[in-house]
């Protein structure tokens, strides 16, 4: 039982103790057992609270006016929302705004390797795992007769 209950945050607790130093267990149980319930109650009653004016505390920010400035703290949520389950459903629709993409990416490895083998082969250093490198007859040292 102690598996399912708390072992997720124990192993939290020991990560966390070897970066910020001693932990007590104790807070690893109010972790999980108090605090989330305790911001909850906070959440609901900030939800329930009411301006002088009678309006409801929450969506009512600093007693400012509906249209523009609440509206449009709602549609900045529901647009950045937005962006996020368009990356969900369509990975590759954002890959215009990087900028560099995977194939200059690729491109650029593949000309610093080239140019790592050019390097090696001017100095004679050959890369022992390269299996493509093409030796001439004589530098292999295999004579012609017996090829």
């Amino acid at each position: 039982m102690f598996e399912i209950a708390f072992r997720n945050v124990f192993d939290l607790r020991d990560q966390l103790a070897s970066t910020v130093g001693f932990l007590p267990y104790f807070w690893a149980v109010l972790m999980k057992q108090l605090i989330p319930q305790v911001i909850l109650i906070l959440f609901i009653n900030l939800a329930q609270s009411t301006t002088t004016g009678g309006k409801a505390l929450f969506g009512n920010y600093g007693g400012y006016i509906d249209w523009p400035f609440q509206v449009l703290g709602y549609l900045t949520v529901v647009f950045a929302g937005m962006l996020f389950f368009i990356g969900l459903a369509v990975p590759n629709a954002y890959n215009g705004l990087t900028l560099v993409d995977e194939k200059t990416i690729m491109d650029a490895d593949q000309s610093e390797n080239s140019e790592q083998k050019d390097s090696a082969s001017e100095t004679g250093i050959v890369d022992p795992t390269d299996h493509k490198a093409e030796y001439s007859k004589e530098e292999s040292g295999i004579s012609e007769e017996v090829a």
